[in-house]
């Protein structure tokens, strides 16, 4: 008795080839060969062609034009939907369309747009940027006014000056304007206030006071 079990029954065991076929995006018939492989079938051939394979239904390249590309240096901005030098796209975007989404987030993510403005504010000076709430917190505070004078407040002031050792918190930050805290600049409070003739609003001494640092 023969054994079948380990026979391949194929259209080449049966009728001594495999037939063209007609593949089922392009419409075309070609030789059987020309197909991408495909063992949960007959005869071990999809319905497919190979070229078919490698273009996509939409203007985006599939998954082995983008491998293939890559290795020719090459990679895709789904933005302006053309290839690009591998080195100017990143995460899908190349740098002018990474920049302008940049732009976009920073305009309605205001999270986003908090986070960039500390990241400035500490690589330009070196010190941390006021928390969006504290800004609210400090201008309801102080009506809007200069802890030192009668002008509305357009900076912050670090009581401690940052160049020697102050922090961006609670008890050494005080609104001011601008002509203030372009004189103070490092200098100590007692000595700017003794040398500009200047004075601490009620609500500066009643802050400072309440974090115990008059």
């Amino acid at each position: 008795m023969v054994d079948h079990s380990n026979i391949g029954w194929t259209e080449a065991t049966l009728f001594g080839g495999a037939l063209p076929r007609r593949c089922s995006r392009c419409r075309l018939v070609k030789p059987v060969d020309q197909f991408k492989a495909d063992r949960s079938r007959p005869d071990r051939h999809g319905y497919i062609c190979k070229s078919c394979e490698r273009v996509s239904d939409i203007a985006v390249p599939n998954r082995i034009e983008r491998t293939n590309a890559r290795k020719e240096g090459r990679a895709w901005c789904r933005a302006c939907k053309s290839w690009q030098p591998t080195e100017y796209v990143k995460q899908g975007l190349c740098g002018e369309h990474r920049r302008q989404a940049d732009r976009n987030r920073y305009a309605v993510d205001s999270a986003h747009r908090e986070r960039r403005r500390a990241h400035s504010t500490l690589r330009k000076r070196g010190v941390d940027r006021m928390p969006e709430m504290a800004r609210e917190y400090y201008l309801e505070l102080f009506d809007g006014g200069c802890a030192y004078c009668d002008g509305r407040a357009d900076t912050w002031d670090h009581v401690i000056p940052v160049t020697k050792g102050g922090a961006t918190a609670p008890d050494n930050i005080l609104p001011a304007c601008i002509a203030c805290n372009s004189s103070k600049r490092d200098r100590d409070l007692d000595e700017w206030l003794a040398a500009t003739d200047r004075s601490l609003s009620p609500q500066a001494i009643e802050h400072l006071a309440h974090f115990q640092v008059l």
